[in-house]
């Protein structure tokens, strides 16, 4: 099933790129407040 397997792939692939943003903006934040 190497469909199956890419499509995990890109969904944890996504998700931990949504965690990095999400990580980044919050220490952004502080810095500009």
């Amino acid at each position: 099933m190497p469909i199956l397997a890419h499509y995990m792939t890109c969904s944890l692939f996504l998700q931990l790129q949504a965690t990095f943003t999400k990580a980044l903006i919050s220490d952004d934040i502080p810095q500009r407040g």
